[in-house]
């Protein structure tokens, strides 16, 4: 019956409700607003609230009960939630100044990375980098936000480990500069799956599986990692 009446809502476009969605700043930044542009074309009833907070933190909200799904960095490790990888993110290493090679271990000790607080799956992955160079004593200011961020490795304070796709995409906002993370970093450290994590499906409220469709969910592969 459920389903019956969310198939007529659908087509009739008469989605409608509160969509609490959580995600990783940088996915927030980049990556959802075409997506919830679109899904408020399709379903303008649908009342939709962004909380933008690291992924530990998120799957925490998100087993409290106070948000409907989650952009995270990887799958839940929880198996009572779904998780679908939707984007892939090259992380880069960001600078206020040109980088000709990347920098060694002698020289990153001696600076440092400009981060979001704890929990924060990219702030993991310099951590990771950093132990993987012999780095023991990486030193990590926490700014929070992804424009401090950015204006502070602009600034020449430190760098930074982010997406390549946002940081081509505020480029024109900062003057910052990247270089790719060499081998073998390339392949371990890299490449991250940002996953649409979410409850059993069987609890979805009609505004979930709107937005489900928006992202080409296939709920056929509802523990796909």
């Amino acid at each position: 019956v459920l389903a019956m009446l969310q198939a007529r809502q659908f087509a009739a476009g008469q989605v409608k409700g509160a969509l609490r969605i959580g995600s990783m700043e940088t996915t927030a930044a980049l990556r959802l607003p075409p997506l919830l542009a679109e899904l408020r074309r399709q379903h303008p009833d649908i009342d939709l609230e962004l909380d933008a907070q690291p992924t530990a933190a998120l799957l925490m909200e998100l087993a409290a009960g106070r948000i409907d799904c989650a952009f995270i960095n990887g799958a839940a490790p929880q198996s009572e939630l779904q998780s679908w990888p939707v984007f892939r993110e090259e992380l880069v290493l960001v600078s206020g100044q040109p980088l000709t090679r990347f920098p060694t271990a002698a020289e990153f000790s001696r600076s440092v990375f400009l981060a979001f607080r704890q929990g924060c799956s990219y702030r993991q992955r310099i951590e990771l980098l950093m132990a993987s160079m012999g780095v023991t004593a990486v030193r990590i200011m926490e700014l929070g936000m992804l424009d401090t961020i950015l204006g502070c490795v602009a600034a020449g304070m430190g760098y930074a480990l982010l997406s390549r796709s946002l940081v081509e995409a505020q480029q024109q906002r900062f003057d910052v500069h990247w270089m790719p993370l060499p081998a073998p970093f390339d392949k371990d450290l890299a490449w991250v799956n940002t996953c649409f994590v979410t409850g059993a499906v069987s609890g979805w409220s009609p505004a979930m599986h709107a937005f489900a469709q928006v992202l080409g969910i296939d709920l056929s592969h509802q523990n796909s990692d």
